[in-house]
């Protein structure tokens, strides 16, 4: 009896499915007006289950919506067989939403066939977006002979993203999206599923994505049998796929893949790209560049043994100019070089951030760059990255919604990094730098650094806008040490009233081991709305030398703390508006206030070309300490460039005033032995050789590359002793620029070589 009502069943099933093909319409759809309805969505609103949208040729400006309804939704393709009408048949989004959204189609499958699908920017919810192309959710679909391409997102699925989705995929080519953060081709979450045909293959390369270049799926989601024609690259990687757990760390395997071809042939060399170059060039020298840094950054190879570098001269590089993905999806052992800090311009327009390393990257630099007008995602993201050099850089023109208050300009978690040599200035954000957590194994260095840079002029969003915000996750397994040395921050705004203490400068909460060193700078006239300048919290701890705290509203220092979580601070040879009583304590806290404090106005330059340099008048001349905390460097030179410690003294704050006194005394020292001294160095364009002639004779000095060929003869003539100075601006005997890189600087004295000085030109 139970076997006979199921076979009753199966054929009422089969006889109900067959009477609902029998029933199903064909909606035409054709621009020219010989169909049923001009849109392709008049026709899927006119649509029971089973039925077809045909669509004529044409470019489609739509985003289209496909709900609790099994359809099909096809080109002439489907009818004809005939493969040029995927090509003329586009669905453009317009940047205005995901070109196809579909939900709640479990019982069947939504059949989408023969289209390009174009210009999609994603589903919006809250901040976010996904699915440029098409997003899929708790529904199945089958896809066949669609071009996906030229779709972005904000956080997954540049192409495709699927929720509890299962996706079939016959023929396709899904290629040049964009993923701000995840899965630049696809992403696949919640036990999501892709299934790839195998005899009518698919095509997924040369997507971009802050993290799973081409593909990206969390490990809820069923193992992944990739198998495909056309690959981005043979070594496939967590670069190019990303499986991934709850906390979107990398988790190994997870895939396998099959693939036929590749779609470029990877380098382990350096490449060169050009604003004006071309992606079809090799990118092997600087006549044959290559146009994306993002393509250059897909194609070069990543070597531990060999590490290579990007090359970018100066020019303006934007999506919309000339091609480029932001953000760079960075490589370990592959630096990213500019031409020069204020000329090699790399330009969001307003999109995104400029630079992911979400996954685990090692040993790379990036240097000698402008980012502007990035928008809402983090200028700089790194997660689990070691060996970080971030050196030479601009961050200007950003803004933000305030809708996220922890995506800062800087976001950097669980990483080592040197910041130096940067300037923030002129951004509207929720502030500048996020330093979260730290970590300290056998491969990584146990400091972190930010010397030589300038946080100015920031303003904030709805909320937010502390500069420095450092953080360390919990007390277990790791620790943070973050050294802030020669580092100026002024004139900076935060409004923050959602929580208290709100920060002006530098935020520092600990949870145990949370240590910050602030080591000669210059924090000044910032605002916020509770708190202070330097605020800490939850047992952290911040020792401050050399240092000038001087104008913040409403005051310089707030230590913020419980009964067992004491935050302790040691002050020295600092200049500190209204001194130790001027502190904002709340709870237990450790002030250590030692010699050589100063309550005193600092007497800044205010007119002159560094509004925060020392006026010779200023009490903070020699009033610092080379007495440091271990670990601490301090660099050759200030933020002025100028020497930064003078006859043996240092002075308090970011700039050295320079003794003009002293020096002039040292002019008439006697010369015992005869040397060269250059400043700066490293130099860009021009650098100011100094010489110290013991004895008189035939002179030369010439500038000599790493080969040993002579580059420029700068003196060739007889002198007395004593001091001279000159200067090389950086070219040849043909007053033509000279490379970067290593150059020597060697005199002679009567042709017997006396002094030989290492020369650094960065461009």
């Amino acid at each position: 009896m139970k076997i006979k009502f199921i076979i009753t069943l199966f054929f009422l099933v089969c006889f109900s499915s067959f009477c609902s093909l029998l029933n199903a319409s064909t909606w035409i759809i054709d621009q020219t007006g010989g169909g049923n309805f001009l849109t392709i969505q008049e026709g899927i609103n006119a649509c029971s289950n089973s039925d077809t949208v045909l669509v004529h040729p044409g470019t489609y400006y739509e985003n289209l919506s496909i709900s609790n309804t099994f359809i099909t939704l096809a080109s002439l393709y489907l009818t004809t067989g005939d493969e040029s009408y995927i090509h003329q048949t586009v669905i453009d989004g317009f940047y205005n939403g995901s070109v196809i959204h579909i939900e709640f189609v479990e019982t069947d499958e939504v059949f989408i066939c023969g289209f390009t699908i174009e210009h999609g920017s994603g589903f919006q919810y809250s901040f976010f977006s996904t699915g440029g192309g098409i997003y899929c959710v708790e529904a199945n679909i089958k896809l066949k002979k669609c071009i996906i391409k030229n779709n972005r997102s904000f956080s997954g699925g540049g192409g495709i993203s699927l929720e509890n989705s299962q996706l079939y995929l016959i023929g396709n080519t899904i290629t040049n999206n964009l993923a701000l953060s995840i899965g630049g081709g696809i992403v696949a979450y919640y036990d999501s599923d892709i299934v790839y045909d195998e005899n009518i293959l698919n095509n997924i390369y040369l997507n971009f994505a802050g993290k799973g270049n081409d593909i990206a799926f969390n490990i809820s989601c069923p193992f992944q049998e990739i198998i495909v024609d056309i690959f981005t690259i043979v070594d496939t990687g967590m670069y190019y796929i990303f499986a991934y757990d709850d906390y979107g760390y990398y988790i190994p395997g997870e895939f396998s893949i099959d693939l036929l071809h590749t779609k470029i042939e990877p380098e382990n060399a350096d490449l060169f790209v050009s604003p004006d170059g071309d992606n079809n060039n090799s990118g092997l020298t600087s006549e044959e560049p290559l146009q994306s840094i993002a393509f250059a950054l897909a194609k070069i190879v990543s070597d531990s043994l060999h590490h290579n570098t990007i090359h970018v001269p100066d020019g303006i590089y934007a999506p919309g100019l000339n091609g480029q993905h932001f953000p760079l999806h960075l490589k370990s052992y592959v630096s990213v070089i500019g031409e020069s800090r204020e000329n090699t311009i790399l330009d969001a327009e307003q999109i995104g951030g400029h630079i992911a390393a979400n996954d685990p990257q090692y040993d790379y630099t990036i240097k000698n760059m402008t980012f502007k007008n990035g928008y809402n995602q983090r200028e700089v993201m790194m997660q689990l990255n070691k060996k970080v050099i971030l050196d030479s850089l601009i961050v200007t023109n950003y803004s933000h919604s305030g809708e996220f208050y922890y995506h800062k300009l800087f976001s950097i978690y669980f990483s080592d990094f040197v910041l130096k040599n940067t300037i923030v200035t002129n951004n509207y954000t929720v502030g500048a730098l996020n330093c979260y957590s730290g970590l300290v194994d056998g491969n990584c260095y146990p400091y972190n650094y930010v010397i030589n840079c300038k946080i100015t002029n920031n303003e904030p969003v709805i909320t937010g806008g502390t500069p420095f915000s450092i953080a360390r996750a919990h007390p277990d397994g790791d620790s943070l040490i973050v050294n802030i040395i020669n580092t100026e921050i002024t004139d900076n705004v935060d409004i923050s009233y959602d929580w208290f203490p709100s920060t002006a400068a530098i935020h520092v909460t600990g949870a145990g081991e949370a240590v910050v060193n602030v080591v000669n700078c210059t924090i000044g006239n910032n605002e916020t709305t509770t708190g202070a300048a330097v605020v800490l919290q939850d047992t952290s701890t911040m020792n401050i030398y050399n240092s000038i705290l001087y104008g913040d509203v409403p005051r310089e220092i707030f230590l913020d703390a419980d009964y067992y979580d004491i935050n302790t601070l040691t002050v020295s040879n600092s200049l500190v508006e209204g001194g130790f009583w001027n502190i904002g304590l709340n709870g237990n806290n450790i002030v250590n206030w030692l010699d050589g404090n100063l309550d005193e106005d600092p007497c800044w330059d205010v007119m002159g070309d560094n509004p925060y340099a020392l006026m010779e008048d200023s009490p903070c001349i020699d009033a610092g300490t080379l007495d440091l905390p271990p670990g601490i460097e301090l660099p050759e030179y200030d933020l002025a460039g100028n020497p930064r410690i003078v006859n043996g003294m240092i002075d308090m704050g970011a700039y050295e005033w320079q003794d003009s006194v002293s020096v002039k005394e040292d002019i008439f020292k006697p010369i015992t032995q005869t040397k060269i001294s250059s400043y700066p160095n490293p130099f860009n364009p021009t650098t100011t050789i100094k010489l110290d002639l013991a004895e008189s004779g035939k002179i030369e000095l010439a500038i000599y590359n790493i080969k040993g060929q002579k580059v420029k003869t700068l003196i060739d003539a007889y002198s007395c002793k004593g001091h001279f100075e000159i200067i090389w601006r950086g070219t040849d005997e043909n007053e033509k620029k000279v490379a970067s890189g290593n150059y020597f600087a060697k005199l002679k004295v009567n042709d017997e070589t006396k002094a030989v000085r290492k020369l650094i030109l960065l461009k």
